[in-house]
């Protein structure tokens, strides 16, 4: 949970903070808690400050607030940058950051909100290109999906399309047009994105089967997981 302390400058993205410092002269402490970056599904964010003090190290957790006012810590986001993905669409993100000196002692935390501390949305294409996808009541994305060898010397990726309708869904392989999943929506269908890693996705059917697939960067993954939930609860 460690992260070295990022003395910026005024970026154009002012964020809102919350700083209570370390009380004792000279203790560890961080002025001007912020957030850096555009906060938008696929792009990074730099928790940063200005370190007062003592201070030769920070940890840091990212940190996603739920519509119930719950807050859930992101699992393996704890270093400075965190890069948003389809799971922070409409909720709230902030970074806790807690100083420390070489001697292990801590000030206390401060913590940044992303967005002017309003709800992450997509960027305009973004939002544009699910629209027409949800017009059209159909979309296709290029995937690596990640199948079993039949060599016994672990799984390989192959090129593979997700193809999305109004109901339902399927992933055929490229080189041989074999459809591996073709069912409907429903509830009980899992879309998870894994923790530290936005370009992977984890479907989990409604048989209980796994399938496991990525894309080639983090914002085609995003707008597949939204557009997916979006069909998902027609």
């Amino acid at each position: 949970m460690r992260g070295t302390v990022m003395n910026h400058g005024n970026p154009k993205n002012k964020l809102r903070f919350r700083s209570r410092l370390f009380k004792e002269e000279g203790g560890p402490g961080i002025e001007q808690s912020q957030i850096d970056g555009e906060a938008t599904p696929g792009k990074k964010l730099l928790g940063c400050g200005h370190p007062v003090g003592s201070v030769s190290l920070c940890m840091f957790q990212w940190v996603r607030h739920l519509q119930d006012g719950t807050k859930h810590y992101i699992k393996g986001a704890i270093e400075p940058e965190y890069v948003v993905t389809a799971d922070d669409v409409g909720k709230l993100i902030s970074v806790e950051c807690i100083p420390m000196d070489d001697q292990g002692h801590m000030g206390e935390m401060v913590e940044a909100f992303a967005n002017g501390h309003s709800k992450i949305k997509c960027d305009p294409e973004m939002r544009s290109e699910i629209d027409m996808h949800m017009s059209k009541g159909e979309a296709s994305f290029s995937v690596l999906l990640l199948v079993p060898s039949s060599e016994n010397q672990g799984p390989v990726t192959l090129p593979a399309t997700l193809i999305l309708r109004r109901s339902s869904f399927q992933i055929k392989i490229n080189s041989t047009e074999y459809v591996v999943i073709e069912e409907k929506f429903t509830i009980r269908l899992s879309i998870k994105i894994p923790s530290g890693l936005p370009t992977e996705l984890i479907l989990t059917c409604s048989d209980g089967a796994l399938h496991c697939f990525s894309t080639s960067d983090f914002r085609t993954l995003d707008a597949l997981v939204l557009t997916m939930r979006m069909f998902q609860t027609q």
